[in-house]
Order: C-alpha cells, then sequence, then structure tokens
C-alpha cells in the first residue's frame, strides 16, 4: 500500500511517500527503511521503486523529497545543500520513529544519497542499519574534482 505523508522540518512541509505491507497491522510492529535516490530525484523516480519492493518485503518505507526538490517547500528550487538533507533525514528519522508500528529504523542510501546515508548514520543514534547501492561518496574535495573552482564558486 502506498500514500501520500507530510512531515515538518524546520518550517518546511517535506512530501513523502509512504509505502507499507499489504496486510500491515497498526497494532503491529515492523522494521522500517528511509529510501533516498541520486543527486536530484524526487520520490517517484528510484526511491520510490526501492521502496515499494521493500514494502512487498514486509518493511514500512518512506521515499520523500528533500527540502527544496519535488513536493517538498523551499526556496531556491533544486537548492543543493548536504547540510539541508541531513537535516530533512533526521526529520524523516523522527517521523518514522513517531509511528507506533515502527520498532526501528534503517536507511538505503542509491548515489548520492549514500553519502547523506552515512552522515544521518554518524550522527543519529536513532538509525539502527545503512544500506548503501551505487555510492556516490562525496566530499568537498570531490564536488571540486568534478565540478572545477569555478562550478563550485557558482554552486
Amino acid at each position: 500500500m502506498n500514500r501520500k505523508i507530510t512531515f515538518d522540518r524546520d518550517g518546511l512541509t517535506l512530501v513523502g511517500n509512504l509505502f507499507t505491507p499489504d496486510d500491515l497491522d497498526e497494532n503491529g510492529r515492523y522494521p522500517a527503511v528511509i529510501v533516498q535516490g541520486s543527486f536530484t530525484s524526487v520520490k517517484e523516480q528510484m526511491a520510490g521503486t526501492y521502496a515499494a519492493k521493500f514494502a512487498k518485503q514486509g518493511f514500512v518505507a518512506l521515499a520523500f523529497d528533500y527540502a527544496h526538490y519535488g513536493e517538498s517547500e523551499g526556496q531556491p528550487r533544486q537548492y543543493e545543500s548536504p547540510t539541508e538533507k541531513l537535516s530533512d533525514l533526521k526529520a524523516a528519522v523522527t517521523y518514522l520513529t513517531d509511528l507506533p508500528y515502527v520498532e526501528a529504523v534503517g536507511m538505503v542510501g542509491v548515489c548520492t544519497s549514500a553519502s547523506n546515508a552515512v552522515y544521518l548514520a554518524a550522527q543519529d543514534p536513532r538509525l539502527k542499519a545503512l544500506a548503501t547501492i551505487a555510492g556516490f561518496l562525496v566530499n568537498e574535495d570531490v564536488f571540486t574534482a568534478t565540478y572545477g573552482e569555478d562550478g563550485m564558486a557558482a554552486a
């Protein structure tokens, strides 16, 4: 089952799709996973595909639009901020842990969200599991090598 949800991050409304097993018992306890995709992708793309598959395997799975992307709030649009994405992920952990049927939260980061997932795991002890798929593990040196000094300054 899939339903649209919203949650707050520092006054911004973030929009996600929550995937649950078809036979979800709201009195039960389920593992949950946040699934996020590459650089500028949105919840309906790779994250949603993975999240749907996790739900078929008995997980509660959340794919959401980072702030500044898709249906989530945030100006300017398409603004890339690893710091804000980390805050978005912490808010997603809070959203999931507040659901009465979630027993633990993990994260799957695909491509550039692998970096975001690693930072989340390092900073948020509520995250109990971490997996990356085709991880693009970035830092300032990697961005500078990829986009050059002028590209970094423009960004």
